[in-house]
């Protein structure tokens, strides 16, 4: 991973975690830190391209069933 690499996947986190925590709590997801990273990465593509919150807690919600099916 290069450093730009590196700064975009940190930026990519800082903006969209705390909604994946926020839903985690809401859902009772129980997940950990590292789950709700993984669910932000794996949205990561479709989150480049949402407007509105409601689009961006269904890109969450989406990525988090697909890996609990083990969709990767």
């Amino acid at each position: 991973m290069t450093q730009h690499d590196h700064a975009n996947r940190l930026r990519l986190l800082e903006a969209w975690l705390p909604l994946a925590q926020a839903m985690n709590t809401e859902f009772g997801w129980q997940l950990q830190a590292e789950a709700l990273e993984r669910i932000v990465l794996h949205a990561a593509p479709n989150l480049a391209r949402i407007t509105a919150l409601a689009d961006a807690r269904a890109v969450l919600y989406y990525a988090h069933g697909q890996l609990q099916k083990g969709v990767q």
